[in-house]
């Protein structure tokens, strides 16, 4: 449906969806001209509806794949193409991460990708021995027209060698104007492509791995593309319409279809729209009218119409007399409040009355007799006014005591301590006891005896000397017990471990001993053996005298020239008896196992480490008694 017309030369129509520019009869002008901001027409629509455009393109630089190009730079670019084969895919984004190889001077060169993987231009998968036109590259001299080699795979790289006819063999055989054209692809296909980056060499001739290659798209056999509503047909543009009941698209324009209204009217000559429909686009299809009757008024002036009676409930217009008549029929008016507390109740059928704010303290009683039907009253009630209440001769300190049936009043002796009670027996209590039952009463007590099962649903704190468990089985959740947990600073003086005692028969212990830093055991209360791990060793380079932290560790001589290495005696490092030592001769120098001061060591041969690498463990046997076993030399 039109909504503007300009009946001129040429007529201009505007629609809802469009606007129709309509040449006149053998006109010859131009129908449309466009300017530029200087006021250069730069295109224009003829008569004949051709579109001519001035200049759209003076040269390559800056212009887009789409854009309009003249006749003259065409026939220029066309004079310069140089067509190579095509290619299959052309890149949309640069290649995943991969290194470049030149080959000889751009012969067998090559990309590798840095990763395995199958690689995928423009959204395909590459296949062996296909040609690839790579021209998205961060570094440009990287572009040009590939083969591929190997198309990768989660084992191996994809491989990309210069097409045997882009690889500068012959010389100069890759130049400015170079062009392709693309077979396949999400975003490339059917897309042409000129190279126009001019080289380094002679004449601007390219030099591969070292002149950037630069590709511009140039042609497209889908150059025209279909937007929403729009369909292609060849190289015609269609405007497509869901149904020609909605929108009639004719040769020279766009309209919108016409609407069949139905109409519903009256026999009355006054009415007015009572309803309309319209269909699913919005536009109306159906009128309901209906009649406007105003019987007995009068409209002009002030209108006036019967004044219907108090209580009516219908349709029938209300006027201002009915309305004032309404509320106050319908409405406790403010006059009644007299002052603050009044309460508003009735006195009879539809009339309304009011009860005069009451005494302090009173309370609100219902009462027939009085006018309003309620009352304010003194409150004299007791206990017994409640129904399952009973007071008898109630006295001082009296409390309420249910006997099955009611609440009766009763007496009690005064409690003021714990030992009113008739069977409590309170005897010089401190602080911290517990009331314990021995049979007869409660009695006070600082050491109860639980009888039954003992549940501590908290922690337990057992503050005493020793605690002692007499149970045959003790059973204990945690998986870690901890020893000296009293030692919170510095480092712990006391031993800790386990003991097993054995009756008449020898305790046996482990524990862990803090002079000499590791676990040991006894198996007759007395003499403990240490408990050896791995080896640790204690390397070292010129004479050496055993110290109390070597027990169980292996000495390490590495001398050059003769050693000594002298097992001290028990006054001055005081190793238990059993504690074992090794010695091994790392370097070259022999190692002489010396007695200290005191000190016996038996060997035999010797006491010498026989030659480099050859090793002897020391075993203390008594205070100052050691003996040698190994190999030893005299």
């Amino acid at each position: 449906m039109a909504r503007l017309r300009t009946e001129t030369a040429p007529e201009i129509t505007v629609n809802d969806e469009s606007v129709v520019f309509k040449a006149a009869s053998g006109a010859t002008a131009p129908l449309v001209e466009f300017k530029n901001s200087s006021g250069t027409v730069v295109a224009n629509v003829a008569a004949n509806g051709v579109l001519n455009v001035t200049s759209i393109v003076a040269s390559n630089a800056g212009t887009g794949s789409t854009d309009l190009a003249t006749r003259g730079y065409v026939d220029q670019i066309a004079a310069g193409v140089n067509w190579h084969t095509a290619v299959a895919y052309a890149t949309a984004a640069a290649l995943p991460t991969c290194t470049y190889n030149n080959g000889t001077d751009g012969v067998g060169a090559t990309l590798t990708a840095s990763a395995n993987g199958r690689l995928s231009v423009d959204g395909i998968d590459a296949t062996d021995n296909y040609s690839v036109l790579v021209k998205n590259q961060s570094n440009t001299v990287h572009n040009g027209i590939y083969t591929v080699t190997q198309q990768g795979s989660v084992s191996a790289p994809f491989i990309l060698t210069r097409r045997s006819d882009s690889d500068n063999n012959p010389a100069g055989e890759v130049k400015t104007g170079d062009a392709c054209f693309v077979t396949a692809g999400d975003l490339n296909a059917a897309q042409g492509y000129l190279l126009t980056s001019t080289g380094s060499g002679t004449g601007g001739a390219i030099v591969l791995g070292t002149d950037g290659l630069t590709y511009t798209q140039f042609s497209g056999a889908q150059g025209i593309t279909a937007g929403n509503g729009l369909v292609v047909t060849s190289n015609m543009l269609h405007v497509a319409t869901a149904s020609t009941d909605r929108i009639v698209v004719n040769s020279d324009n766009i309209d919108l279809a016409l609407v069949t209204l139905s109409n519903t009217t009256t026999t009355d000559q006054t009415h007015f729209v009572s309803s309309i429909t319209v269909d699913a686009y919005g536009r109306v299809n159906t009128l309901v009218r209906a009649n406007v009757n105003f019987a007995n008024t009068v409209l002009t002036g002030t209108p006036t119409a019967p004044t219907a009676n108090v209580g009516t409930d219908t349709t029938q217009v209300a006027t201002t007399a009915f309305v004032g008549a309404e509320i106050t029929d319908k409405t406790v008016t403010k006059a009644l409040a007299n002052a603050k507390g009044d309460i508003f109740t009735a006195t009879a059928d539809n009339t309304p009355g009011i009860l005069s704010v009451g005494t302090n303290g009173y309370v609100l009683t219902a009462n027939s007799s009085a006018a309003t039907g309620i009352s304010w009253e003194a409150h004299t009630h007791n206990l017994d006014f409640l129904s399952d209440v009973t007071i008898s001769n109630p006295t001082l300190n009296d409390f309420l005591k249910y006997n099955g049936s009611a609440w009766v009043n009763a007496t009690s002796t005064e409690i003021q301590t714990i030992g009113d009670l008739t069977d409590v027996t309170i005897s010089s209590a401190v602080a911290n006891q517990l009331l314990s039952y021995n049979g007869s009463a409660w009695v006070n007590t600082s050491n109860p005896t639980v009888a039954g099962n003992l549940t501590v649903s908290g922690n337990l704190t057992v503050s005493g000397t020793t605690t002692t468990i007499n149970t045959a089985t003790l059973n204990v959740a945690d998986n870690v017990v901890t020893l000296n947990s009293d030692v919170t600073t510095g480092s712990p003086t006391e031993n800790a471990g386990i003991e097993v005692l054995r009756g008449s028969s020898s305790t046996v212990a482990l524990r862990w001993n803090e002079t000499s830093d590791c676990w040991e055991f006894t198996n007759d209360g007395t003499n403990y053996q240490r408990i050896f791990t791995d080896t640790v060793t204690n390397a070292q380079t010129t004479n050496y005298t055993l110290a109390l932290a070597d027990s169980g560790k292996m000495v390490e001589m590495n001398v050059g020239s003769a050693n000594t290495l002298t097992i001290p005696p028990n006054s001055s490092v005081t190793l238990p008896v059993g504690t074992t030592i090794t010695v091994l001769q790392t370097g070259a120098g022999q190692c002489t196992l010396t007695p200290g001061v005191g000190v016996t060591v038996n060997g035999t041969p010797g006491l010498k480490l026989r030659a480099q690498w050859s090793s002897a463990t020391l075993i203390k046997r008594a205070t100052d008694t050691w003996v040698a076993l190994g190999d030893l030399a005299a």
